[in-house]
């Protein structure tokens, strides 16, 4: 087994991802791991209405320092003496989270999960489940109690 180094921790904003950085600050702790925390902005440039622009670097700058803010509330005294970075991507999750885990050599990317009915994974496809399948290292898929 590789020694675990270095966390991916996908973010969304949801419940299930403040599960996930709470795991991954236990795990780093233990292991004396970094983190990355990783939003990915993932543009509906078929729904756009014509003229429309995507998001400015700048709008993607702000969006990060929202997300600092949000991990932080989520990350106990403890967990924030760890080192901890923040990562916008733009592009579809699973390509820019597989990218990631593959060129920056990450040994674990723990991540939430949603509970969705077979219908509504069949539609909209499972982010987590083919992140487990595709990834390059341990996915550990975190569900929220409350999910």
């Amino acid at each position: 087994m590789r020694p675990i180094q270095k966390i991916l921790v996908p973010f969304d904003g949801s419940e299930q991802s403040n599960e996930a950085i709470a795991y991954a600050a236990d795990i780093a702790r233990r292991y004396e791991a970094s983190i990355m925390i990783m939003y990915v902005d993932h543009p509906l440039t078929y729904a756009l209405p014509p003229g429309y622009d995507l998001p400015s670097r700048e709008l993607l700058e702000r969006i990060q320092a929202s997300i600092e803010r949000e991990v932080a509330r989520h990350l106990d005294v403890t967990a924030r003496a760890l080192r901890v970075q923040t990562l916008v991507q733009r592009g579809d999750p699973v390509t820019e989270i597989l990218r990631c885990a593959t060129n920056d050599g990450y040994q674990l990317i723990v991540m939430g999960t949603h509970r969705r009915t077979a219908l509504a994974r069949a539609v909209l496809g499972s982010v987590t489940e083919t992140i487990v399948r595709h990834a390059p290292c341990p996915v550990l898929a975190v569900r929220s109690e409350e999910a």
